[in-house]
């Protein structure tokens, strides 16, 4: 399974960017959604020339992120990858999640920048980490492949699984061909469950509700089944507790 190409530019500037505050910003925003291209790549490299401090660092990150969107589309001016890696590799720096996950797909394809698999997956690792729902499936693909890393299916199923509850489906379907076999692997190590021992107990919602809010909580895996879920924990009763909660996304629980 390879992996899946970044999201087009829209959909990342618009949910990203429209949160800004600052009027040179703010221009470039009104002159992209306009289709005025040429005027976006100006408001926003007028927003680099600031001096140091003028705008707050995210904003600065994300600047830089728009216009190498730009240059990545060809919107306003002429297509350019090599020009566009540029500016993902200033975002990427700077921490910016899309960024990361843009330039590492660069580096998987060897596309302006020299392939490298060992460089896709540290930066779709930092994307991933960051919530990145492309990040999270393509480094769960990387870990499925053993692309940069070890070979490793269970942190194949964490992030597929991450990605799956932000509503990927191309990380759904990955996950569920990979459960069969991914279950049958725990099985054939887990300890076998003798007449005294009992299966996991899975307690309710409320349960996770009266759970103090300021503590962290960990999603291991997101899936339409719950019997899938039943079984993928079945053996690892040390790991509790287990509680389950459902969201309903597209009519499908």
């Amino acid at each position: 399974m390879m992996p899946k190409k970044p999201c087009p530019p829209f959909v990342i500037i618009l949910m990203l960017l429209s949160q800004t505050t600052f009027a040179d910003y703010q221009a470039g925003l009104d002159a992209y959604n306009a289709d005025r291209y040429t005027t976006a790549m100006q408001e926003w490299k007028a927003v680099i020339a600031t001096p140091p401090g003028a705008v707050s660092p995210a904003t600065y990150a994300e600047t830089n992120y728009a216009i190498g969107m730009l240059y990545w589309m060809g919107q306003g001016v002429p297509a350019d990858q090599t020009e566009a890696s540029k500016w993902m590799h200033k975002a990427a720096e700077l921490g910016h999640a899309g960024a990361q996950g843009k330039l590492a797909y660069l580096y998987t394809e060897g596309i302006a920048v020299p392939q490298s698999y060992e460089m896709a997956f540290q930066l779709f690792s930092k994307a991933a980490k960051q919530g990145d729902v492309d990040g999270q499936y393509n480094l769960g693909i990387f870990y499925l492949n053993g692309w940069g890393t070890e070979q490793d299916t269970t942190m194949a199923a964490q992030y597929l699984a991450a990605a799956s509850a932000q509503g990927d489906e191309a990380a759904e379907a990955a996950l569920t061909a990979l459960l069969p076999t991914l279950n049958q692997t725990q099985t054939d190590k887990a300890p076998q469950i003798t007449a005294t021992q009992s299966q996991p107990t899975i307690l309710p919602t409320t349960w996770i509700q009266t759970q103090d809010p300021t503590h962290y909580t960990i999603q291991v895996i997101g899936l339409r089944s719950k019997t899938a879920l039943l079984n993928l924990i079945n053996g690892y009763e040390n790991l509790q507790p287990f509680a389950t909660y459902t969201l309903i996304r597209k009519n499908q629980p």
